[in-house]
């Protein structure tokens, strides 16, 4: 697949990324909808990380990229 090499070009790009943050926004806006939300889509992932630290607060993820 013409993405696999992407991984190692873009993880150091986003090293700095503020991702806790990202998933902080996240699950507020999730509180806020008054919604029980289980699956969400995580549409342009990258490689994952909020995807990954989505579905370790439990969550089921769809990682679109």
């Amino acid at each position: 697949m013409a993405y696999d090499q992407m991984g190692y070009l873009y993880d150091p790009f986003m090293k700095n990324a503020p991702y806790d943050k990202w998933l902080s926004f996240a699950q507020e806006i999730i509180k806020k909808s008054g919604k029980n939300i289980e699956t969400i889509a995580d549409l342009g992932c990258g490689t994952g990380e909020l995807t990954l630290k989505l579905s370790e607060k439990g969550y089921q993820l769809y990682g679109v990229d």
